[in-house]
């Protein structure tokens, strides 16, 4: 709800100049805020211990952007909780301060004339505190102490605000770390006007549309300073007091439940397999089975048939299954993407599609015409995967333009996407439609309000109570930059009527409060151990600066997923206590002859991460990729923690005598008693192939490698008669069964030489590792 405040007496009194009064002081029960005589914030204190965080460069509590211009105030005036600032232009700010015990609160309760100010900036409030930036939750931290920023309503995105579009960087920068410390910022852009910018990707003369509740009064935050373990309560304290969006998960708030991070399925399921993958999901333990694709349309959101032949009736019927075994249901879309396929596109477009590069027809256009004559070419040279314009109800499809006038759009395919060619005039408007590689588009505001109200249909007549808000950032083609994707995930929060467990793609400041879990890394670019590693291990610290749950990303469970995988995958989440989503497809269940033992795997690893069995240092070793474990459970009160120790070998492509035989031979030690030979071989390089490998262990058991190796590949021995070969991105290819079924060694000191064929134009090593098991740790829990 928007708030007005007036309060003519105190307005009679300021002065245009830049004039100096006393300095103003704002307090709750652990901080307080100072301004000086010209409105800079001079303190930001704990009031406890004394200490004042304020940067030595402070600045101004707000500032304004107009003309495209960012300004500082001019002058200052302070009454009580009544606070002005002054700036060129005769313009100025009125701000209501309260103390509101905890927190204070400050709004703008009127603009002196709003047609000429953009946007209001809240900050930037400058901190010496550095150690802890949570950049888009918006608290900073040191040991003792934290100050944050809040925004209030969904029309004040939190961020620095560096654009017309307001879109700020997908980790959020509603506190940035800086110089001197860190600084926390927020803005609110008036958008009750229409508008035609440059937006996310460089979609240009993009129109904009208005909405009459996203002026800037009404625009407000809450500040805070406070003992640092207690940050996060506030927040909370926050949400209920100001009518923030309060998320619940089994009756406790998702910012403290250990139920926000956990684990669960996705799969491509349907209604003749939805009962198998409920078996596989009950049997691991997960909370949540959710659908990889299950829409035939984006936009109206219809059902595949061949997945879900009865329809929203038959998902519904999957979700009462689900909920009978106390499974949660979820589908996955890309939150405001459209297919090409959907009733906003074809067989008539919606008014509503995302346009740019908006000009009109300088010629008069016949239905068949292959040629149309635009008066202005700006932005039509940009290469998109759609390269769709509107004229009227007609889309049209072009190649390039013309690079001199009179400009005319080429090689044209008239009705596109089942629309109906029709003549257009000299004068008509045409744009362009804002698309994705994806094949799909994108909706403005108005539009994008019908998606989610029908998506919101979905899950309300459905049942279904989990989705990711994949392709968040997609919500930036309305124009509304983060507000637009912090109103998505609000007004589809407030339409459904049961709780929906939800992930995003890009976290943002307001959104925060909604957001149950982020859980970013995907599956498809290599195995297991390959795919996006880096990126999901230092999300770790992303998420735990923001208080967040941690969260590994998605892991694809196939049909040559080896037991090794697994437990190298549930290590890492048991190191950093982090949920994870393995994606299993119904037919992989089957196929994979480790399924039973992963079950098992994952059922003991979970319960021991749940139940916090592991010490200090056996975190820290966890959570390293290069380490493996496996653990057992020997009673109910006692696990054991297997180590294993890796030995590593390199055999070149070395030039010898004719005749000279080429081997390696390597040497290591098995410190513990007997067990089998587990080795794994790589062609290491960029050009060739590795053939006729050949190994020989102790000088008496001879291992021929039925399989060459080319460049990037690599195969595994599992020590139990199957030799599994991957692809240069991690994928398994095939698995052989090879006559030589396991090859024990006992206790002391073993070797293993090698032999090989390279090709003529190789440039590749072959190299090896050898997995040996090392000390066992028992953990006894009460």
């Amino acid at each position: 709800m928007i708030r007005f405040f007036t309060f003519p007496i105190f307005l009679a009194l300021i002065s245009l100049s830049i004039t100096a009064q006393e300095p103003s002081t704002f307090s709750t029960s652990s901080f307080r805020l100072s301004l000086d005589e010209k409105g800079a914030v001079s303190e930001l204190t704990d009031i406890q211990n004394d200490v004042n965080y304020v940067a030595a460069d402070p600045a101004f509590l707000v500032g304004i952007k107009t003309k495209g211009s960012v300004l500082d105030p001019v002058g200052f005036k302070a009454q009580g909780e009544h606070v002005s600032y002054m700036f060129p232009g005769k313009l100025r700010v009125d701000l209501k301060v309260e103390s509101k015990g905890d927190y204070l609160r400050l709004e703008v309760v009127d603009v002196s004339d709003e047609q000429k100010v953009e946007a209001i900036l809240w900050g930037p409030i400058r901190t010496t505190i550095g150690e802890t930036v949570g950049e888009f939750v918006g608290v900073v931290r040191n040991k003792d102490y934290a100050i944050g920023i809040q925004a209030l309503n969904v029309k004040t995105t939190g961020g620095a605000l560096v654009n017309d579009e307001g879109k700020v960087p997908p980790r959020g920068s509603a506190a940035l770390v800086q110089d001197y410390g860190s600084s926390l910022q927020a803005f609110c852009i008036d958008r009750t006007r229409p508008q035609t910018i440059e937006v996310w990707n460089g979609f240009g003369n993009a129109a904009v549309v208005p909405n009459p509740d996203f002026g800037i009064p009404g625009s407000a935050i809450a500040l805070f300073g406070i003992k640092e373990k207690a940050a996060l309560d506030l927040i909370g304290q926050i949400e209920q007091e100001e009518d923030l969006p309060h998320m619940l998960i089994e009756g406790e708030w998702v910012k403290s439940s250990p139920l926000a991070g956990r684990p669960y399925i996705i799969s491509n399921f349907g209604e003749s397999t939805v009962d198998m993958m409920l078996d596989f999901t009950e049997k691991v333990g997960f909370y949540s089975l959710y659908q990889s694709h299950p829409f035939s349309t984006w936009g109206h959101f219809d059902l595949i048939p061949s997945l879900f032949p009865n329809g929203r009736e038959g998902m519904k019927a999957c979700v009462e299954k689900a909920r009978e075994r106390n499974i949660r249901m979820g589908v996955h879309t890309l939150t405001n993407f459209i297919t090409t396929n959907d009733p906003f596109v074809s067989p008539e477009p919606h008014p509503g599609l995302a346009t740019f590069a908006g000009t009109i027809i300088t010629q008069d256009l016949g239905t068949s015409d292959t040629e149309i004559s635009i008066e202005d070419s700006t932005y039509y040279h940009k290469k998109t995967t759609l390269q769709t314009v509107r004229i009227g109800n007609e889309l049209i499809r072009y190649s390039g333009v013309s690079d001199e006038p009179p400009f005319k759009l080429l090689n044209c395919k008239r009705g596109a996407f089942g629309t109906s060619p029709a003549p257009h005039t000299r004068g008509e408007s045409i744009a362009r439609l804002m698309d994705h590689p994806y094949k799909t588009f994108y909706p403005n505001m108005d539009l994008q309000n019908e998606m989610i109200d029908k998506l919101v249909d979905f899950f309300n007549e459905t049942g279904v109570s989990h989705l990711d808000f994949d392709g968040h950032e997609g919500a930036y083609s309305t124009g509304y930059g983060d507000a637009s994707k912090d109103y998505f995930a609000l007004r589809f929060m407030e339409g459904v009527d049961h709780m929906v467990v939800n992930g995003t793609s890009q976290s943002s400041h307001f959104y925060w409060h909604i957001n149950t879990y982020m859980n970013w890394g995907e599956p498809w670019y290599g195995g297991m151990r390959e795919s996006q590693n880096e990126i999901r291990f230092n999300n770790q610290a992303t998420l735990e600066r923001n208080y967040q749950p941690n969260m590994l990303g998605w892991f694809w469970y196939q049909a040559g997923t080896t037991l090794e995988e697994i437990e190298w995958m549930l290590a890492r989440a048991a190191g950093w206590n982090a949920g994870y989503a393995l994606v299993v497809n119904p037919g992989a269940i089957g196929k994979n002859p480790y399924t039973g033992e992963v079950i098992e795997a994952i059922r003991t690893w979970e319960e021991a991460k749940h139940r916090k069995i592991f010490n200090a240092s056996q975190i820290q070793l966890l959570k390293a990729g290069e380490n493996d474990f496996s653990l057992h459970k020997i009673s109910e009160n006692e696990f054991q923690l297997q180590y294993y120790r890796k030995v590593a070998f390199e055999h070149e492509n070395l030039v010898l005598q004719p005749g000279q035989p080429h081997y390696s031979e390597w040497e290591f030690q098995i410190s513990s008693g007997e067990q089998d030979l587990y080795f794994q071989l790589k062609a290491s390089g960029e050009e060739g192939e590795i053939e006729e490998i050949s190994l020989e262990l102790d000088g008496s058991q001879s291992i021929e490698i039925p399989v060459s190796l080319k460049a990037g590949y690599s195969c595994i021995f599992d020590g139990k008669g199957n030799l599994l070969l991957f692809d240069d991105r991690g994928s398994l290819k095939k698995k052989f069964e090879v006559e030589w079924k396991q090859l024990s060694m006992d206790q002391g000191t073993h070797t293993l030489s090698v032999s090989c064929d390279f090709s003529a134009d190789s440039d590749l090593v072959l190299q090896g590792v050898v997995k040996l098991k090392d000390r066992v740790e028992a953990i006894t829990t009460q």
